[in-house]
């Protein structure tokens, strides 16, 4: 009968030895396995607050709508890091980028990383496929041509300056008149400028002609800017030959002739050369040299189509910072990265041909979208625009902008690069207190005024208003003013202002049961009191921070007062809550803060909940979009922060990075770009609060972490118990 003996402690280190070494490898086999699955079939997971590791909503859905293919490389060096510190930084993080542009884009995004130091091969395989695509081929062809002109016409300039030369040089060696003339003595040493410049010209040409990427547009410019500085040359000699040189006291006769006789000698030169620089002066700029030129700098991406390329500098991915505020980042890097907005919108320009231009448009006041030049050239602070950062953002986006001022301008700017037009409307501005040592009045904007626009916004069939609470004109005049586009909100699609009303965000005062007192300060309206419905338009945008300033509550009109055949949807709305109301009388809320240290809602106050913004659509397919705020997108709302802890260090965060993409995503579900409404690459660094949507998404993540994951567990553990057992 055979006997189990105890297993001996040599056999048994061996054999849980064994044990360990087998759980290891089939750990090590089942993440290698996960991670190839990740990296083919694209499962990533940003584990960040702010999502610095993946790329927006917005992104996302631009490249999943791609329909041709799109090559990103960047050019990044790591050589000279005494001169670049962060180069190493600035490389890894474009790298980490477009290996997310490439996951997204499922095929039709190709990705690729150079160092032109290590592998200049590969930057000579690429100029090359530049030089190939259709939009750069015979773009330079006219630059070419005119510059076969040149070689001869520059022998023909150089024969007759060196002749000038050296009649003048015989002239002032025998005529003792001409000795110590000095207009000639400056002729003579511009004539030897130009014969050298005609030399320094020619080698230029040939360079330029001859380089990697033959740079026929530089070489045009430097023709044209020697031939004019031979023409400004020859024009002034003439001048002065044929007139003083002429008329000099005691002039030899052959001096004298040869004077006189100089608008002849120069006649044939000077008419080459006009028709020369007439047939370079409408040229446009060559496009492959400018992408060239950003390429040779270094430190930028290249993005690509079949048909054309553009190149983002360092500037325009790392940009330096500008805002003063901001603490010093722990690694001493001045610049921010902002790679993602600057490649999606390089895309949007080489994919998306079908433009659209937004018309801002304005009843007097200052320029919306450019700045105002300063009014002192000592000034330390230079003037901003009141919606340049919206500005900048639309032209990112691939939109046109544009401002139509209807009290100097009558009709509405023509755009002919645009095949949309979209009319944002801006609450006519009030007229000032008139002074009374000007009796003549500003006038406000009249109803013919109100019509063109009307009439422009029914031509386009598209149209964002943004209204406001309209305060008043001035302390004597309690009475807010009337918002003149009021009436034809109302009866054309069914959305009213309550212009008469400011709504506002108010908290208890501890100290006075009861009473509230205003919660926030610049009159706004933050997102923890409305929410987004279900419109397309705000949908992407929960639980994004977002704020509203100096509204006035939307209404939308029902029964009898409804304008047949439009209908009208809340976009945001304000929740059911106490904690906001819209007030009628300004006065009494001041005497109430003033007096009780808070105040309550009156009968004639409006409470919430109600409309902040409302989208329309009319029976003949035109919309609009109302905004119950005009001062939401400007650069004074959009640029308040706040200090954040992220990633271990404090940094100034946007508090409402939901405002231009609000605003974004109406122009978007304007235009019928559904696929375009999403988060944009501004998200900000302010965690965001959002949730899984019903889909295959939510059904796999399920299905992984109450299936598939214990399951692999089970397996594994199920395979240690067994060899433990033999």
């Amino acid at each position: 009968m055979a006997v189990d003996k105890a297993m001996t402690a040599s056999r048994r280190r061996l054999v849980y030895g064994l044990n360990v070494a087998v759980t290891i490898v089939l750990a090590i086999v089942l993440v290698g396995v996960l991670v190839w699955a990740a990296g083919a079939y694209g499962g990533r997971a940003d584990l960040t607050r702010s999502g610095v590791n993946s790329l927006s909503p917005r992104t996302v859905q631009l490249l999943r709508g791609l329909d041709q293919d799109v090559t990103i490389t960047g050019l990044y060096s790591t050589a000279l890091k005494e001169v670049r510190p962060h180069a190493e930084k600035h490389k890894n993080r474009v790298s980490d980028l477009l290996d997310l542009y490439e996951t997204a884009g499922r095929g039709t995004v190709t990705t690729n990383m150079i160092d032109a130091s290590d592998s200049p091969n590969q930057v000579t395989t690429l100029l090359a496929r530049l030089k190939k695509k259709s939009a750069y081929l015979d773009e330079a062809k006219p630059h070419a041509e005119a510059l076969e002109a040149f070689p001869a016409l520059s022998a023909r300039l150089a024969e007759l300056i060196q002749g000038e030369l050296n009649e003048i040089n015989g002239l002032r060696s025998t005529d003792p008149a001409l000795a110590d003339v000095r207009a000639l003595s400056i002729i003579e040493r511009n004539l030897q400028l130009m014969a050298r410049g005609a030399q320094n010209t020619e080698a230029d040409v040939q360079a330029l002609e001859q380089d990697e990427i033959p740079r026929y547009g530089q070489a045009v410019d430097a023709v044209k800017d020697y031939l004019e500085q031979v023409k400004a040359v020859l024009q002034d000699a003439m001048d002065w030959m044929k007139t003083s040189g002429a008329g000099t006291p005691e002039l030899a006769a052959d001096a004298k002739s040869f004077f006189a006789d100089a608008p002849n000698r120069y006649a044939t030169a000077l008419g080459e050369l006009q028709a020369l620089l007439k047939k370079t002066e409408d040229l446009a700029p060559v496009e492959l040299e400018d992408v060239y030129e950003t390429l040779k700098r270094g430190q930028t991406i290249l993005v690509e189509t079949e048909q054309e390329a553009t190149v983002l500098s360092q500037d325009d991915v790392w940009p330096w910072r500008t805002d003063r505020n901001a603490p010093p980042p722990p690694d001493g890097d001045m610049r921010d990265f902002t790679g993602e907005q600057a490649v999606s919108s390089a895309i949007l320009k080489l994919t998306q041909k079908t433009k659209t231009a937004l018309i801002f448009t304005r009843f007097g006041g200052e320029a919306l979208l450019t700045a105002p030049p300063p009014t002192n050239q000592m000034m330390m602070r230079m003037p901003q625009a009141p919606y340049g950062i919206l500005n900048d953002l639309l032209q990112k986006e691939n939109f046109i902008t544009q401002e139509w001022d209807v009290q100097a301008q009558p009709d509405p700017p023509k755009v002919e690069e645009a095949s949309r037009l979209i009319y944002v409307v801006f609450p006519p501005e009030p007229p000032p207190q008139q002074d009374p040592m000007r009796p003549a009045p500003t006038p406000r904007i009249n109803a013919e005024q109100k019509q063109r626009i009307y009439d422009a916004v029914k031509e386009a069939g598209m149209a964002v208003f943004l209204t406001s609470w309209m305060p008043p004109s001035s302390q004597f005049m309690p009475t807010p003013e009337k918002y003149e586009f009021n009436e034809y909100l109302k009866s054309t699609w069914g959305v009213a202002v309550d212009d008469t009303h400011l709504a506002l965000q108010f908290m208890v005062n501890p100290q006075r049961d009861g009473l509230m007192f205003p919660a926030t300060r610049n009159l706004l309206i933050e997102s923890q009191v409305f929410h987004y419905t279900d419109h397309p338009i705000g949908t992407p945008l929960r639980g994004l921070p977002a704020a509203f300033q100096a509204l006035a509550p939307l209404r939308i009109v029902t029964g009898d007062e409804a304008p047949e055949g439009v209908t009208p949807e809340p976009v945001v709305e304000v929740n059911d809550t106490e904690d906001v109301w819209a007030i009628g009388n300004l006065a009494r809320i001041n005497e109430d803060l003033q007096k009780d240290q808070g105040t309550r809602r009156y009968d004639d106050d409006i409470p919430a909940p109600f409309p902040l913004s409302v989208a329309a659509t009319d029976s003949e397919g035109r919309k609009l979009v109302v905004f119950a705020s005009d001062g939401f997108v400007s650069d004074s709302v959009v640029n308040m922060a706040q200090m954040v802890m992220v990633g271990g260090a404090l940094r100034l965060a946007k508090l409402y990075p939901g405002n231009t993409d609000l605003f974004v995503n109406a122009l978007h579900w304007l235009t019928g770009n559904a696929d375009r409404i999403a988060v944009g690459p501004q998200r900000g660094d302010v965690p965001r609060l959002d949730k899984l949507e019903e889909g295959s998404t939510l059904t796999f993540t399920r299905v992984f972490l109450v299936g598939i994951w214990p399951g692999v567990a089970l397996l594994v553990g199920a395979g240690v118990w067994l060899l433990r057992r033999r």
